[in-house]
């Protein structure tokens, strides 16, 4: 588990420091996210929401939704992925790659209706889907793509 913390931490360090430059081209991916699915995926639910909490409390530090919402949403997603992993083969690419849509969708629906600041006031629930969560979900699942196989080869 201590491995696996530590790059938790440096993909949330990662996100904070450099996916925030990725930001004017194109939505940025959640590497936290990613790499929190891919090691519930293959750990359980014990262990992805206790790597959730780590996750969430690290992802925290840097975000202004409240502290205990984060955590939570984190430990959550990875609890879900832990307990869903058991349904599906656990080195599918197209498993994990959905897993990783479907929390990535769930975290930033979660975060518009009872985050800190309401999306709303200017355009539509519709053009928030579709131009803001829907894209951002699916660059998460296309991120996840690489990542897989970078982690997969890591042998972590």
């Amino acid at each position: 588990m201590g491995t696996i913390s530590i790059i938790a931490i440096a993909a949330c360090l990662l996100q904070v420091t450099v996916a925030v430059y990725t930001r004017r081209a194109f939505p940025t991916f959640d590497l936290p996210l990613i790499v929190l699915v891919f090691f519930s995926f293959r750990s359980g639910t014990r262990r992805g929401f206790a790597l959730g909490i780590v996750v969430g409390i690290v992802n925290a530090f840097f975000t202004i939704a409240p502290f205990w919402l984060t955590v939570f949403l984190y430990a959550g997603i990875g609890a879900a992925v832990g307990a869903v992993s058991r349904w599906f083969y656990r080195e599918s690419l197209f498993a994990f790659i959905f897993l990783v849509a479907c929390s990535g969708l769930f975290l930033y629906l979660v975060g518009a209706f009872i985050g800190p600041a309401h999306p709303f006031a200017n355009i539509g629930i519709a053009d928030y889907l579709g131009r803001l969560i829907l894209p951002a979900a699916l660059y998460n699942a296309l991120a996840s793509l690489f990542i897989f196989y970078f982690l997969k080869a890591m042998r972590v």
